[in-house]
Formats: C-alpha cells, sequence, structure tokens
C-alpha cells in the first residue's frame, strides 16, 4: 500500500533537514580546518590561561640581554601591549624580531628587544620605559593602542559585565551571541559581511565606542609626555599607532580621528611617529593583516617590520 500524502511531506522535511544539518557540519569543519573565521576562539577578548609564552627574567617574551651593550651594537626596544608582544604568533615572527633578522641581513649590528607585555596600558608600559633604559638603548619603539588608554571602558565589555548574573524568575537569559560565537561558520560569514560593509562606507558599532571625549586624550598625553620625558633625553623615540581592524577596512573620515590626535601630540613634543593606519591602508591584503579585531598575524608583523626597517634606515641610520 503506497504512503500517504501527508508521509511523503513529513518524509521530505525529514530528509531536508537532516541534509541541512550534515551540511552545516561539514561546512563548519571545513571553515574550522582551513582556519577561515579570524576571530573563532579569540572573540572573547585575550584568553591568558591558553597563552602563555615563555619569558625571559624581566618578563618579556624574548632571549635574556645584559643590560650592559656592546660599544658598536645599536640596541633597540620595542614597548607595547599584546600587539608588540605578539599575542598568538611565534617569538621569530613578532614584528620586533622580524625588523631584528632584517636589519641583521643588511649587515647592520643591530639588537632588537620586544618588551611588549599582553594586557599593558598607558601606565604599564611607561613603567616599562624605565625598566628598558636600564639597557641603554639608542631608540625605543613606543607602540600606542586605543586599549592601551587608562580608563577607557569598551561599550561591549561594559554589556557583557552588565550582563552576567542578569536572571528573570531565576534564569539566566538565553544569549544567541554567545552561542553563535562557538559556530566558525557563522563568525566567517559574520567577518566578511562585516567587512564589505565596511569597504562600502556604512557606520560600524566600533565608531561609537572608540569616540574618545577630548578630556580623556587630554589626560593620556599628559601621561606619555611626562612618563616619556626623561627617557627622551637618553634615547630616540618613535611612537608607532596601531589601529583596529575597522580602522584599516573603512573609508570613512572617523576612522582617522586617534591618529591626527597623537600626530599632534607628536608634532607638539617632537618624537617621530609613524601610523600605521595609513601604511596598512594601502595594502593589498589588508584582510591578512589582523588575526582578529586588533592582533596583528604573521602576515601584519612581516608588514610592520619591513616599514619599520626602512624607517630606521633612513632617518637613524644614514
Amino acid at each position: 500500500m503506497a504512503p500517504d500524502k501527508s508521509y511523503k511531506i513529513l518524509l521530505n522535511i525529514s530528509a531536508f533537514i537532516i541534509s541541512a544539518f550534515l551540511c552545516f557540519v561539514v561546512s563548519e569543519y571545513a571553515v574550522r580546518l582551513l582556519r577561515l573565521s579570524k576571530t573563532h576562539n579569540s572573540y572573547d577578548a585575550i584568553n591568558l590561561a591558553a597563552y602563555s609564552p615563555e619569558k625571559n627574567s624581566f618578563g618579556w617574551r624574548d632571549r635574556e640581554f645584559t643590560k650592559k651593550k656592546n660599544l658598536n651594537t645599536y640596541r633597540i626596544v620595542c614597548i607595547g601591549d599584546s600587539v608588540t608582544e605578539g599575542y598568538k604568533v611565534e617569538v621569530k615572527k613578532t614584528y620586533a624580531k622580524v625588523l631584528e633578522s632584517i636589519l641583521l641581513r643588511l649587515n647592520y649590528t643591530v639588537e632588537v628587544i620586544n618588551a611588549g607585555r599582553c594586557g599593558n596600558n598607558t601606565p604599564a608600559n611607561l613603567a616599562t620605559v624605565e625598566t628598558a633604559m636600564q639597557f641603554q638603548p639608542d631608540l625605543i619603539i613606543y607602540q600606542f593602542g586605543l586599549n592601551d588608554i587608562e580608563g577607557l571602558e569598551h561599550m561591549e565589555h561594559v554589556s557583557v559585565s552588565s550582563s552576567k548574573g542578569q536572571q528573570v524568575s531565576g534564569k539566566n537569559h538565553f544569549n544567541l551571541k554567545a552561542v553563535l560565537r562557538k559556530s566558525a561558520l557563522y563568525l566567517a560569514l559574520a567577518e566578511r559581511y562585516n567587512y564589505l560593509k565596511l569597504k562600502l562606507g556604512y557606520r560600524h558599532w566600533a565608531f561609537e565606542e572608540w569616540h574618545i571625549k577630548d578630556a580623556l586624550w587630554e589626560k593620556e598625553f599628559i601621561k606619555l609626555k611626562n612618563g616619556l620625558s626623561k627617557s627622551k633625553i637618553n634615547a630616540k623615540i618613535l611612537i608607532i599607532y596601531m589601529p583596529y581592524d575597522f580602522q584599516i577596512y573603512s573609508n570613512r573620515e572617523e576612522t582617522l580621528a586617534p591618529s591626527k590626535k597623537l600626530t599632534t601630540f607628536c608634532q607638539v613634543n617632537s618624537y617621530d611617529f609613524i601610523d600605521f593606519t595609513q601604511v596598512f591602508k594601502i595594502q593589498k591584503n589588508k584582510y591578512k593583516i589582523f588575526l582578529d579585531d586588533c592582533h596583528l598575524s604573521e602576515v601584519g608583523n612581516k608588514m610592520t617590520a619591513e616599514y619599520l626597517a626602512d624607517f630606521i634606515r633612513n632617518y637613524y641610520f644614514l
């Protein structure tokens, strides 16, 4: 006896659901295998428990250095946050060590110390500058990032922390976004969609999050000026600005606001300055520069090191 019409419909629906599920599983596995999502497994900020690189006796992710350098050696110290330390990148592929390799290949007698520290803000970076001066540096490369600004609260961090532990009738809220972030396929599609929107000139939520008030900038610049003034006497200071990915992908004027602030600060106080927003914007493979929303990939570290090497040769060695 032939199955009735309703049975056939149910069978077709079941087959469609099973096929769709299998298609999703295969696609999810392929995206994870090919690492097509930048933010998968790194979206919830820096996971310090999963990231614990070896450090030297000074707490820096580098080899040991004597405080006294050789007379013919040009010593460079790179200071900054997790971008400089090289979050989730091999030590030899951080921009500090790639820079050292480039200059050594060009027959310069140099040492480049990576004194970046994951989680550093401006006060912590300035404390590192004081320690670094004991190593007789000729040049300090000071990496500045928006998240280094003390007192700045990220909108997303605030919303996440405020929602933790919230209950309705004794039950926790269901967080759909947290569930979706577990899927590499969803993140890969969302990232590409975001990238396309930014390229087309649409606004991004991060524009609002990083709208930093002038009073906060003024406090930041006072700290920088006071913290770097003593070091400036004995070593050259090169301040570099490392942007977030949305600042590179977008063509909107808002993305350049932090760069303009830092440019003015460096001009007034006679600091050399490189804005990597502009450096990265002209690259063909902009999407490959970052591991996530802010940390540099191997490609990004290499681009940074190559640009720094050219700058140092032209302005400090020639």
